[in-house]
């Protein structure tokens, strides 16, 4: 399969990730920009190198964590309740881990509240495609040194 835009569309999901989580303890709203370079891989060896400034969104309210990621090319989104969604969460650190089997598609997301490292990846089996996304986060509200 020849990289597009259209298959960097494709593979992307609109959205917001929510899931249930016990690591976060108060409710707050947190904006991020991340500098992140998107690679994505195809089954025939091909590449799509990116860069791009993606606004990332954390709202942690009543036990449930929602990042929404909103790039050009990076977009990432589950729906709460879906078995499937894996909170692996710890103290300083958001990480959700999805494994739809029926799409053939695993991705994970995960951003250090302490350095502001971000990482997601998602691959596709079924047609073996890999999406990688990794880079810096700041803080939109500077007066926060931790996020």
């Amino acid at each position: 399969m020849k990289p597009t835009i259209t298959t960097v569309g494709m593979l992307s999901i609109l959205g917001a990730v929510s899931y249930a989580s016990t690591a976060v303890p108060k409710d707050e709203d947190v904006k991020l920009l991340c500098d992140v370079e998107i690679v994505e891989r195809f089954d025939t060896g091909e590449k799509h190198h990116s860069w791009e400034q993606v606004p990332v969104d954390v709202g942690q309210h009543a036990g449930t964590l929602t990042i929404a990621i909103n790039g050009l090319h990076l977009k990432f989104g589950m729906t709460t309740g879906i078995a499937d969604v894996h909170d692996e969460s710890v103290e300083g650190r958001w990480q959700l881990y999805q494994d739809k089997a029926e799409y053939h598609i695993k991705r994970r997301v995960t951003i250090d509240r302490n350095s502001g490292h971000f990482s997601f990846t998602s691959y596709k089996s079924d047609v073996k495609q890999q999406i990688d996304a990794e880079g810096m986060c700041s803080s939109v509200d500077m007066t926060k040194r931790k996020f």
